[in-house]
């Protein structure tokens, strides 16, 4: 047995907040969206008595990056930073192979009772990431493949692997800020995610 889905991105433009009847479900405020109708999410999910296990399989990794530079290629609008983040994904929405890369990503750690921030970077084998306040404690990384739910962390037993991710991770982080700017920046996201848990 088999189920398959398609979804669209909603892009919130002004969002609502609350609700003026929560038995009716009514908000407190309009909101409006937009809703990209040649971006898109295929999802098969397939159910079998024989599968010893699950297993999740992603076919390309793309990032929020690459919004915009797949907007305006759609759009025909010529960008004028050629230093931006993110690819347009045009050729992959016409069935064309993209070449894969990694994608950084930022994250929540729950430790010892608290919250605190973190970053990585992502394959489409691996994810690997570590605290914010102490790159050296707190290192994760994990088999997509084998472990898709990630369950087990195996950095501690795949030094080579995770010397791999750092070399990526400081890769993508070099090429898109100086040292000054990363620092400036890791610090405020923290403050404000820190100021957000405490509330």
């Amino acid at each position: 047995m088999q189920a398959f889905a398609k979804a669209h991105p909603n892009i919130a433009l002004i969002k609502y907040w609350g609700k003026r009847d929560t038995a009716k479900n009514l908000p407190a405020v309009d909101s409006l969206s937009l809703t990209l109708g040649d971006l898109w999410t295929n999802m098969n999910v397939h159910f079998s008595s024989s599968y010893s296990r699950d297993r999740l399989e992603i076919n390309n990794i793309v990032g929020l990056v690459d919004l915009f530079p797949t907007i305006c290629d759609i759009l025909k609008i010529n960008q004028i930073n050629s230093q931006q983040d993110g690819i347009s994904l045009v050729e992959l929405m016409e069935g064309k192979n993209i070449e894969e890369r990694a994608i950084y990503s930022e994250t929540s750690l729950k430790l010892k009772n608290k919250n605190e921030g973190g970053y990585g970077v992502r394959t489409s084998k691996y994810k690997y990431f570590k605290s914010s306040s102490n790159n050296q404690k707190n290192i994760h990384l994990y088999d997509l493949e084998k472990d898709p739910f990630e369950e087990v962390n195996i950095a501690e037993y795949n030094k080579k692997i995770v010397e791999k991710m750092e070399n990526i991770l400081t890769n993508l982080m070099s090429s898109e800020t100086n040292d000054n700017e990363k620092d400036f920046i890791r610090k405020q996201i923290e403050k404000k995610r820190k100021k957000l848990l405490d509330n």
